[in-house]
């Protein structure tokens, strides 16, 4: 699986030369041989140069590793912005995700992420909730388009506090945390036996996470599987012990992370009932 390498500067924001030691693809100024004359190349980095004019920051940086070399300048990255002025929402601090290529795998896209400060989470918003935006690279001025699309992605945070309010006035027994911690596991593994039960899945490990609501059922959930480090027996092999690998690859994370929120959405969507969050 391809992995990915980054930093992150969550309270000042990354310089240039921080991103550039991350995310090298960001400065390419031209397209990957395999693309036709007609590709416009689009940098990202007058994309970031734009934003940046506009008021955010740079809060992380990376891109995906390439087994090609002559890939490696081209390749899929990944930028998580804040905008001064946008405040946070309960522990939450709202984020655009930004990604693009210059190989042809992807246009630019805009979604909205989060970063959740008491245990240094990010978080990614689906669809369901906040529909991510996408920008071509064929589009004339690219960056402006960008910038455009991001803000509208950020003035959508009063949709996402009343999507939070109520995850968190939903109460989940113990059955229901149960359900979507097993729909979770099978969008992790697929048709694969998880080596974790529900109930590891189900564990906190702070504090903070802890409750029946579907928001802190969710949290479990999310931090769980993309971090990794639960512990569990094999059943064969030398090795009596194995432990869960977090995920990685910037497409991976921003696929399992967005459906796992779409499916907590759906959820509270099933709902009967919910009392207002305190």
């Amino acid at each position: 699986m391809a992995r990915m390498n980054f930093v992150t500067a969550v309270k000042t924001g990354l310089t240039i030369d921080q991103i550039r030691e991350a995310a090298p693809s960001v400065f390419n100024l031209h397209a990957h041989e395999s693309r036709s004359e007609r590709y416009n190349v689009a940098p990202t980095v007058e994309v970031v140069e734009a934003m940046m004019a506009d008021g955010f920051k740079v809060v992380l940086a990376g891109q995906q590793r390439s087994r090609s070399a002559d890939k490696l300048l081209f390749t899929r990255h990944v930028l998580r912005l804040r905008k001064d002025g946008v405040h946070s929402i309960n522990d939450c601090f709202p984020e655009v995700i930004l990604t693009n290529s210059h190989d042809g795998s992807s246009s630019y896209r805009l979604m909205f992420g989060m970063f959740r400060s008491l245990c240094q989470t990010q978080l990614s918003v689906g669809d369901a909730t906040i529909a991510g935006q996408k920008v071509t690279h064929s589009a004339k001025d690219t960056a402006e388009k960008v910038v455009e699309g991001a803000n509208d992605v950020l003035a959508k945070t009063p949709v996402l506090k009343e999507a939070m309010d109520k995850w968190l006035g939903i109460d989940l027994t113990e059955k229901e945390q149960e359900l979507l911690a097993k729909q979770a596991l099978t969008l992790h593994y697929g048709d694969r036996v998880p080596p974790i039960t529900e109930h590891e899945v189900l564990r906190a490990t702070t504090r903070y996470d802890e409750g029946a609501s579907l928001w802190n059922t969710f949290l479990r959930i999310q931090k769980n599987l993309t971090e990794g480090g639960i512990v569990y027996q094999r059943t064969g092999g030398k090795h009596k012990r194995g432990t869960t690998r977090g995920i990685r690859g910037i497409h991976r994370s921003l696929q399992f992370n967005r459906k796992l929120w779409d499916l907590a959405s759906a959820t509270a969507e099933m709902a009967p009932s919910s009392t207002p969050a305190v």
